[in-house]
């Protein structure tokens, strides 16, 4: 509603009503025409406190008998009635028209009357009748202010809580909650969750409520007490646990197979290096033409002696992987050395 109107007119006085300039079709002279217009205005004062209606002229659109234009003419002049219309003459019968809109009830009523051959103050008594006929628009009281809208509800959604074991206290946004499970509707948003039961951590969860249902679970720990604590501290050593076994070294076999590949290289490598000794160092030429020889046996001797130290330490750990087994607290790397030093006795030996 657009209408604005003083205490007094709540209070059983008139109510204020614009009165649009009166419009003439026909052949009405513009003086007769401002008569009817100024007897128009009489007549509605008899029913209403007629107000400046000079703002509404403004926003009217030509003859304003539509609630539209009626209502935009209300709002203009903050009055509660709007009383627009028009007198036409054809061949000496005049029809006076006039619109009446209430914008309390934003309703629209008509009145007409027609006289033949009439003579101005006849064509008076019509536009008087016309607005008689408003009469009772004019007196209805007006209508209540609409009842407030309540507030709609938060929109909500199922939110389920389990814990285990079951049975715990729930806190839910800081009020109790009953016990686990908990299924209800909630407010959806941001919400905690405080579980509590005897015996067991309490849990303290935050979480976001959304479009969807929501399912929160806890997992309840025991609280460890002093005497659990303290038995598993003087258990008998006759019931610990027993120690993992020493895992056996697993690379050497792998030193093994090196120390293997390079004993044999080397015991070649000795074997090239003797039989090369005494040649001469020239291609194709005698001793006289290239008198330098090769003197490579002790190079080849040596090479054949380094040669089978590894190749016998190499066999060693591969053939007796289990000579000189690791002790419980002995490391892999001592382990290993122990196993290099037995095979290097071993190939002395040889």
């Amino acid at each position: 509603m657009t209408l604005l109107l003083p205490l007094s007119a709540a209070a059983g006085e008139k109510s204020s009503a614009a009165v649009l300039t009166l419009k003439s079709t026909g052949a009405v002279p513009a003086p007769v025409q401002k008569r009817f217009d100024q007897k128009l205005r009489d007549a509605v004062k008899g029913h209403a406190n007629v107000v400046d209606a000079a703002a509404g002229e403004k926003v009217a659109e030509g003859r304003c008998n539509e609630s539209a234009c009626l209502k935009k003419v209300a709002a203009a002049t903050k009055a509660r009635f709007v009383v627009s219309g028009q007198v036409s003459n054809a061949d000496d019968i005049y029809k006076v028209s006039l619109t009446l809109y209430d914008d309390a009830t934003d309703k629209v009523t008509d009145a007409s009357q027609e006289c033949e051959l009439c003579a101005a103050e006849e064509v008076d008594k019509s536009i008087a009748t016309a607005v008689e006929s408003f009469k009772a628009a004019f007196a209805a009281p007006l209508p209540p202010p609409p009842a407030p809208e309540a507030p709609k509800p938060p929109p909500t959604t199922e939110l389920t809580i389990t814990s285990d074991p079951g049975g715990a206290e729930l806190n839910l946004d800081g009020k109790p909650a009953g016990k686990t499970p908990y299924k209800a509707p909630v407010a959806r948003g941001k919400h905690k969750a405080v579980i509590t039961l005897a015996g067991h951590v309490t849990e303290t969860r935050e979480f976001e409520v959304g479009d969807r249902p929501t399912a929160q679970e806890f997992l309840l720990q025991v609280v460890a007490t002093p005497a659990t604590a303290g038995g598993a501290a003087t258990a008998p050593a006759s019931q610990a646990a027993p120690e993992a076994p020493v895992a056996e070294p697993a690379n050497h076999r792998t030193a093994g197979i090196i120390m293997t590949v390079i004993g044999a290289v080397a015991i070649g490598a000795g074997t090239y290096f003797i039989n090369l000794d005494g040649q001469v160092t020239c291609a194709d030429k005698g001793r006289k033409e290239c008198p330098d020889v090769y003197t490579t046996k002790w190079v080849g001797a040596a090479a054949m002696t380094v040669g089978g130290l590894a190749l016998g330490s190499g066999v060693t750990l591969l053939v007796l992987p289990k000579i000189d087994a690791p002790s419980e607290t002995d490391t892999p790397a001592g382990a290993n050395r122990r196993r290099l030093t037995t095979g290097l006795v071993f190939s002395g030996a040889f």
